[in-house]
C-alpha cells in the first residue's frame, strides 16, 4: 500500500510539473517574436526559468563547425558554473570533435544521454566543465539543414520523453521564427 501510495504522489508531482512546463511553453513561444537577434538569449533564460532546466545553451551550426553563443543556468541550480559560462564565448569547435553532435546534424534528429554515458563521445571540454547527469540536444532545423542546437540538462531529475517534445516544439519554434526574420531580410533586400 506504502509503495502504491508514493506511486501516486510521484505521478502526481510529475503531472503538476509537466503542465506548469507546457504552459511555460507557451509563454515563451510567444516571446520568441521578440526578434531573431535574441533568440538564443530568450531560448536559453526561459528554459532555465520558466521551463525548469538546470543549464540550456544554444549553438549555431555553420558548415562543419558548431559554435555555443549562449548558456543559462538556473538560478536554483547550487554550484560554480563560471568557468562553464565564460567558455560559451561563440568560438567554432569542430564537428569531429564532438561525434553526438555531428550525428545530429547529419540525422537532424534529437538525442538524450543519460549519466552512465555522458561522457561517452561528447565535446569533453565543455562537458567537464558542466558536469551534468545526462543531457539532451535537438537540433533547429531551417529548410532541412541544422542551424543551430539546443541543450538541457537537470541536475537531479532525470530527462524524459515529455523533455524531448517539450525543447522539440521549441527548437521548432525558434526555426519558424528564424524562417521569418530570413523572408524578412530577403524581403527588404529586394526592395
Amino acid at each position: 500500500y506504502e509503495q502504491c501510495q508514493r506511486n501516486v504522489s510521484e505521478t502526481a508531482r510529475r503531472l503538476r510539473m509537466h503542465t506548469a512546463q507546457f504552459q511555460a511553453l507557451q509563454r515563451v513561444v510567444r516571446a520568441l517574436d521578440t526578434g531573431s537577434d535574441r533568440i538564443a538569449e530568450v531560448v536559453t533564460h526561459e528554459l532555465c526559468t520558466s521551463l525548469g532546466y538546470g543549464k540550456a545553451m544554444f549553438s549555431v551550426v555553420r558548415g562543419s563547425n558548431w559554435s555555443p553563443v549562449a548558456l543559462a543556468v538556473n538560478p536554483e541550480l547550487t554550484g560554480d558554473f563560471h568557468e562553464l559560462i565564460t567558455a560559451i564565448d561563440g568560438r567554432e569547435i569542430s564537428l569531429r570533435e564532438a561525434p553526438r553532435e555531428a550525428e545530429l546534424v547529419r540525422r537532424r534528429r534529437p538525442y538524450a544521454v543519460d549519466a552512465a554515458d555522458t561522457y561517452r563521445h561528447t565535446y569533453r571540454p565543455l562537458i567537464d566543465l558542466s558536469r551534468p547527469a545526462g543531457y539532451l540536444a535537438v537540433p533547429v532545423v531551417v529548410d532541412a539543414r541544422a542551424v543551430a542546437m539546443i541543450h538541457v540538462d537537470r541536475q537531479s531529475d532525470s530527462l524524459s520523453d515529455t523533455d524531448v517534445h517539450i525543447v522539440g516544439v521549441l527548437a521548432g519554434a525558434c526555426a519558424s521564427s528564424k524562417g521569418r526574420a530570413d523572408l524578412r531580410q530577403q524581403n527588404s533586400a529586394g526592395n
